[in-house]
């Protein structure tokens, strides 16, 4: 069995990450990719240190945000995948939502928490794969 505000706090969770997932497409789609005024600059230009695998990230969810795969893929070629990760859970936290809508007397299954942790791990650990060298 699990908690009985379990559903209110998994609603809480999914609404904060469609929160911060929408804020980062907003972000993506506020600044072109040309732009020198990101609000977050990148560690290249803090610190002059050397590119990484996160080097022109933002510029490329800028692109993708466009539907400018080609030129994404030049700003970063990890990019797409990432985008893809953020643009998948998006839809993933807003199904999980809808789903939940009304259903508050009902519980959400061990089933449904399981697949719902596993997927997005699954895809969390492939989607930033190339990331991980740098950190280890």
């Amino acid at each position: 069995m699990l908690p009985s505000d379990f559903h209110r706090n998994y609603t809480i969770i999914n609404l904060i990450f469609i929160g911060i997932i929408g804020a980062v497409v907003l972000y993506s789609a506020w600044y072109p990719p040309t732009s020198d005024r990101y609000l977050i600059p990148s560690c290249t230009q803090l610190m002059g240190a050397p590119p990484t695998a996160s080097t022109g990230l933002s510029r490329s969810f800028s692109c993708l945000v466009r539907l400018h795969f080609d030129e994404a893929q030049q700003y970063n070629p990890h990019g797409s995948r990432v985008f893809s990760f953020f643009i998948f859970q998006l839809f993933f936290r807003l199904v999980a939502l809808f789903l939940l809508v009304g259903r508050e007397k009902q519980r959400v299954g061990r089933i449904f928490l399981a697949g719902d942790a596993n997927i997005s791990l699954v895809l969390f650990v492939f989607s930033f794969a190339p990331f991980w060298k740098e950190l280890l």
